[in-house]
């Protein structure tokens, strides 16, 4: 995949995701820019990474299945995915050893990636001021 290619993914790569994983909270909030929810965002894209890895590539990939097992085992328990939870539960510090000895095993860099490119948005409750925010924001990429 040429770089390109990367630019226009939807959603970070694997790679990316487990680099995140292993990090302290107070950089997996600084890699993801966002307002809430960077435990949940976090878990939902490694999910989504490994559907667009196909068929078979948990199965090949024994210690990827495991964390991911150990992601799911929390999925739908709400105290879980809290800002709070991320800083301070002991599973989030089993999957950040996890996520650090994958990458150790296969001898890719455990020290943070760079931020996505992404801008993210608050866009306001009301259906005008959320469309006001957008208009904005397309204006000021425009206008690089």
């Amino acid at each position: 995949m040429n770089k390109a290619d990367s630019a226009r993914k939807p959603y970070p790569d694997l790679t990316w995701l487990l680099r995140t994983f292993a990090q302290p909270a107070d950089v997996q909030f600084d890699l993801y820019c966002s307002f809430t929810g960077v435990a949940d965002d976090l878990a939902s894209d490694f999910e989504t990474a490994i559907l667009h890895k196909g068929d078979g590539f948990l199965d090949r990939n024994p210690d990827i299945k495991a964390f991911d097992k150990l992601l799911e085992k929390h999925f739908g328990q709400p105290e879980y995915w809290t800002e709070e939870a991320l800083k301070h539960d002991p599973f989030w510090e089993q999957l950040r050893i996890e996520a650090a000895a994958i990458l150790g095993m296969r001898r890719i860099s455990k020290s943070p990636p760079d931020p996505l490119n992404i801008t993210f948005v608050q866009a306001d409750e009301e259906a005008d001021g959320a469309l006001a925010t957008l208009k904005a924001l397309a204006r000021k990429m425009l206008s690089r």
